[in-house]
């Protein structure tokens, strides 16, 4: 289907998308920004408390930046940074797109909700709006700063 190869298309393009070493979750020069990050619907980063909570919506940031290991040639490997909204819920819902010092801007790369994937969504997302997200699905977004 379209759907599968543009996620096939994105794994393949994407180092960030297939790391061969686990993530660390802490802070990286320069920004502080750690490689992997947890966000609630509501755009705030989650808490040890926010895992006990029932939600059906929760957003997975990803960091392209020092990815471990070297390519082919022995160079770093960066790539762009992205954030995964994922959503459990029967209906759809509202997420909180996370602003500075995560990104400024987001662009729609997948969403899982539509099949037609010939071409990426394109939409463009200031962080710290708000986005509808389709019921029983996975938006991803590149980070556009």
């Amino acid at each position: 289907t379209e759907l599968t190869a543009r996620v096939l298309t994105l794994r393949r393009t994407h180092p960030v998308l297939r790391r061969r070493a686990f993530f660390s979750g802490r802070a990286q020069a320069p920004d502080g920004l750690r490689d992997l990050a947890w966000f609630a619907r509501d755009g705030r980063e989650m808490t040890e408390g926010d895992w006990y909570a029932p939600a059906a919506t929760l957003g997975l940031y990803l960091s392209g930046r020092d990815i471990p290991g070297r390519d082919a040639r022995g160079e770093p490997v960066t790539d762009d940074s992205f954030l995964a909204v994922l959503h459990a819920g029967a209906e759809p819902t509202v997420f909180a797109l996370p602003g500075a010092p995560w990104a400024a801007r987001y662009e729609l790369v997948l969403d899982t909700s539509r099949e037609e994937q010939t071409e990426a969504p394109g939409t463009v997302l200031d962080g710290g709006t708000e986005m509808t997200v389709p019921a029983r699905s996975v938006l991803l977004l590149r980070v556009a700063d």
